[in-house]
Order: C-alpha cells, then structure tokens, then sequence
C-alpha cells in the first residue's frame, strides 16, 4: 500500500523521509539464533565437546567433536571428527563430508525420491571406489522411517552383510521402538518438553539413531528420551534441566553413581 500511496504524490513531491537507499539490502535474518551451539558431555573416560555452526538455510553446516577420552590406548586420546553438510536448491541434505584429524576420510551422499524423502544413503571411504555401507529406508504413511536396511560390503567382491532396523513411533513421532535381525528390541520414553536436534535438520532427514551418546539422544525426534532399554527389563532413566523455552540445558542419568554429564548452550 505504501508504494501505491507515493505513486499517486510523486507528481506532486518526492517524498524522502520514507525512501530506502537502494544500495542498501537489508539485514538477514539469523535463522540459527536459539539453536543448539556446543554440547559439553563428562564421564569418567573424559570429555566429549561438540559444536555446531549452521549455515544462512539456518540449518547445521559443521559439526565438530573433539574427544579427550582415555579408552586405554594413546591412538583414542584427543581424537577429532568434522562433519560438514552441503545442501540442494531445495535446502536438503545433499551430503556430507567427513574429517578425522582434519583428514578427510570419506563421503555420505545422499538420494531422494520424487516425493522428497531420502530413499538412500551411500557412504564411501576415501580411496575406495566401492561404497563401505549403502543404507535403504523405508517409511509410514506419516512420513516417518519405519526400515532403515543396511549393507555393508568389506570388499568390492563382497556379499552385502545386511543389517535390518525397525522402528516404532508414538503419535508426535518419537522413536519408541527399535529393533531388528541383528539387535535386541530396545524401548524409549520421552518427556513432553522440546529436543534440540529437532529443529536443526531438514525436515526429511531421517529420524534414525545417528549415534547415541550418554545423555542427549543424538537423534532428530520430536521430544527428548527420559528411559531407554531393552525390551522386558529395567531402563536408564535420564532427567534434565530446562531453559525457559523448554530446551534442555543439563541431563545425567537418574540414580547412577558418577553418573556421566551433559551441558548444552545455545546460540544468542
């Protein structure tokens, strides 16, 4: 409405006071501010620090774990690992480099079907023309991975060994179930509370275990996991502290002496 209302003056006056240099672009908006930026997680092996940068889509470009952990050889003390994410036009996970002590080590790339979900995920080691793992998922009507079906090859003359994994949701999508051909059936409950993780993917990227540390479940659900274990025994149970947007800040595990610790800071 503006520009019409100084188009129907401008024979009349030029009106300065509302102008905008057009040399000037306007400020961006930060889409990262409020994400998780560094999670610190102690145990009595050591310290494992993890730092996300994100990129202007807002969503993660570098992750970076530095672990400082004593496992009884020389080789695992001060270890290093960057991830770093490239995406499509479309803003999707396109794929993934990865850097051991600033090496690079290999590439996960990843492949949609037409309808925008990643069908597929194909790791490949550096110097290797075969790929080490490739990874099939399969979905629910609600869009959420219900197989996530892995082969795994040692050599380029190798027979795939297959590993399947099958999961469970609750209602808002949280895993609640995995299980599969070379697992036992592990169950997980959740508070009602945000997970940071959630927010700082794609929304197509699968929700799947991309590795799980002590505390923070490192995966893209929607809530954050208070018990985990397996099927027909007693679980661990975690609690949390929260900001007042609900995002954790602390966790450790209930009732477990030295129980390992987790700090979580987010973006300003």
């Amino acid at each position: 409405m503006k520009k019409v209302f100084l188009l129907l003056l401008v024979s009349l006056f030029v009106v300065t006071s509302c102008s905008k240099d057009p040399d000037v672009l306007p400020e961006k908006k930060d889409k990262s501010k409020g994400k998780l930026e560094k999670f610190i997680e102690k145990s009595e092996e050591g310290t494992i620090t993890t730092t996300f940068t994100y990129g202007e889509n807002g969503f993660v470009k570098e992750q970076e774990m530095n672990y400082a952990v004593n496992l009884g050889t020389e080789d695992e003390i001060n270890e290093k690992m960057k991830l770093i994410y490239f995406y499509n036009s479309n803003d999707y996970v396109e794929k993934i480099e990865v850097f051991v002590k600033d090496v690079h080590t290999g590439t996960l790339t990843y492949v949609y079907s037409a309808d925008g979900k990643v069908k597929k995920v194909v790791h490949k080691e550096e110097g290797k023309e075969y790929p080490i793992t490739t990874v099939l998922y399969k979905y629910n009507e609600k869009g959420w991975v219900i197989e996530e079906k892995e082969e795994e090859m040692e050599d380029s003359a190798s027979t795939p060994e297959i590993t399947i994994t099958n999961y469970e949701h609750d209602t808002k999508g949280n895993i609640i179930k995995r299980s599969g051909n070379r697992r036992s059936t592990q169950v997980y409950t959740y508070d009602d509370k945000k997970n940071p993780v959630y927010n700082m993917f794609p929304d197509n990227f699968p929700n799947v275990s991309n590795g799980e540390s002590l505390v923070l479940q490192f995966s893209k659900n929607k809530n954050n996991i208070t018990s985990k274990g397996w099927e027909g025994e007693t679980p661990r149970t975690f609690i949390y502290t929260y900001d007042d947007r609900g995002y954790p800040i602390s966790g450790k595990v209930k009732d477990m002496k030295d129980s390992p610790t987790q700090t979580l800071f987010y973006k300003k």
